[in-house]
């Protein structure tokens, strides 16, 4: 049963955001908490571990740039630290391929805390910095975003491919998640909590129950009207590409046999974490593996963002999905 609950942010947003947190961590008796954080001298936020609540201060879910899916350190973090209680903090498709690993039941969550926030898409990472320094700074760069969170973000066209196609940049898959898109993030940040966490952690005692009308009604046209502009996207980029890409598992596979032995794109993936396609005797990739690859993919995009040719293989796995899930399903040649 989901929850709703009111963040009043006075005119900041990320400081409302990261107060709050805090408040979690301590009822939630946090030993860690996996979430980005800007580390001096290095210019993206990178995931990291952290035992002490007052790194907060260094970790912004709202920049628009992404180096890596954070859900693939979570089964080797879980296991290393077996008995801490762990809390995360997920992108949409962070928590997506987080929910497709533990349902592939490679990790175990009953000791980790999930929160997921909405995305407002990622730039290339170098043109993450060039954007910056247009800006005179990354945080005007990151402001920008929330700035437009209203209206359901900026021109999705400016961002990775993988955010423009993104099934659902609203935030889910978590005990407690943050609204943004669609809402006056200089006033309010929605919390929807589920499996009873708010109870758990006493939220009457931080946040607001009171949820007007309005503001719901105006953050879920907007998350329609997102969801639709990411279709949209979808069929123009997958129509750019044609024949191209491949259309079936068998061209597919001939596809990733080109690569050789590079694998690139699945050293940077959360599914891959857990589960490495692997070849035959033939030295043909098996078709069964790829399509749980495919299948369980979260369209995070980290196999494109590193790929040295950056192949589009979120179009390409969103593109074969959709025929895996048509009335009888997908069959091999031969």
């Amino acid at each position: 049963m989901m929850k709703q609950w009111i963040l009043e942010t006075n005119g900041e947003p990320l400081a409302a955001l990261r107060k709050f947190i805090m408040e979690v961590w301590t009822r939630a008796k946090l030993d860690y908490l996996l979430l980005p954080l800007k580390e001096e001298g290095y210019p993206y936020w990178m995931p990291r571990l952290i035992n002490q609540s007052g790194r907060l201060e260094d970790f912004n879910p709202f920049a628009p740039v992404m180096t890596e899916n954070i859900s693939r350190h979570i089964p080797l973090l879980v296991d290393q630290n077996s008995g801490a209680k762990i809390g995360v903090l997920l992108r949409p498709c962070e928590g997506r391929a987080l929910k497709n690993m533990s349902e592939m039941g490679k990790v175990k969550l009953d000791k980790v805390l999930t929160m997921s926030v909405d995305c407002l898409g990622t730039f290339p990472l170098d043109e993450y910095e060039w954007r910056a320094k247009r800006k005179g700074a990354r945080k005007n760069l990151e402001k920008e975003g929330l700035r437009f969170a209203r209206q359901g973000g900026i021109a999705a066209y400016r961002y990775r491919a993988a955010c423009q196609v993104c099934e659902s940049p609203i935030a889910g898959q978590a005990d407690i998640s943050f609204s943004v898109i669609g809402l006056p993030v200089r006033q309010y940040i929605l919390v929807n909590t589920f499996n009873g966490i708010d109870e758990k952690l006493d939220f009457a005692d931080f946040t607001s129950p009171y949820i007007p009308f309005a503001l719901t009604e105006q953050r879920e046209k907007t998350d329609s009207r997102v969801i639709q502009r990411q279709k949209n996207s979808y069929e123009r980029i997958s129509n750019i590409l044609g024949e191209t890409i491949p259309h079936t598992i068998d061209t597919l596979q001939e596809f990733f046999d080109q690569c050789g032995e590079c694998q690139i794109c699945m050293q940077n993936c959360p599914i891959c974490e857990i589960h490495v396609p692997q070849k035959t005797r033939g030295g043909e990739y098996d078709p069964e593996d790829i399509i749980q690859w495919l299948t369980n993919c979260a369209g995070c995009g980290m196999c494109e963002q590193n790929c040295p040719s950056h192949k589009p293989i979120p179009v390409i796995f969103a593109n074969l999905r959709e025929q895996l899930a048509a009335p009888g399903g997908y069959a091999l040649a031969g």
